[in-house]
């Protein structure tokens, strides 16, 4: 299930933003993992003169690995949530950076039909996050945009997916690096 993302930057003096589900965020319980996967694409809205910036972008996924045990999520209720800092490794325009990011997970309500293993495991939490992305950290800004201004990041109310047998395909690279 996809997570609503934020996406903002300035190229030129111009303020750039966009905001869909464009991003995934899993957890692999077998491996202690957690992941992010952003879509770029998903966040264009088919009007060239608002997604002109994230040209650069087209066809780029950002990935985001890190440890995360499973005693480390919360015992959650309605009246506390949990910050967690992670540390791992980012994955964009085929070029890996350590990064850190702290992610806070609160209670969410289970109104949504999952299986019963997700709810029991996955669907009680939602996720705060926000991170930026440095375009020379990742030579973005060599592109025709030159995208050269910090790249904010934030998910509000992401939903953890679990991560099961045959789906590591779906985090691309951040599974087997």
């Amino acid at each position: 299930m996809p997570s609503n993302t934020y996406v903002r930057t300035c190229l030129s003096d111009i303020e750039c933003s966009s905001i869909n589900s464009s991003s995934t965020l899993f957890y692999d319980e077998a491996g202690s993992k957690f992941y992010i996967k952003i879509d770029f694409n998903a966040l264009k809205t088919g009007v060239d003169s608002v997604d002109f910036w994230l040209n650069d972008l087209t066809d780029t996924y950002y990935y985001f690995k890190a440890s995360l045990l499973r005693e480390d999520l919360p015992n959650v209720s309605n009246y506390n949530k949990k910050t967690i800092r992670l540390v791992g490794q980012a994955f964009l325009n085929n070029v890996w950076r350590n990064q850190t990011m702290d992610i806070t997970i609160f209670k969410a309500d289970s109104d949504v039909n999952f299986q019963k293993e997700d709810i029991e495991r996955f669907s009680k939490y939602k996720v705060n996050l926000n991170f930026s992305i440095v375009p020379k950290d990742f030579n973005i800004h060599k592109k025709p945009q030159h995208l050269s201004n910090i790249i904010f990041v934030g998910i509000g109310g992401g939903r953890i997916n679990p991560l099961r047998p045959g789906m590591e395909g779906q985090v691309g690279e951040a599974y087997t690096h």
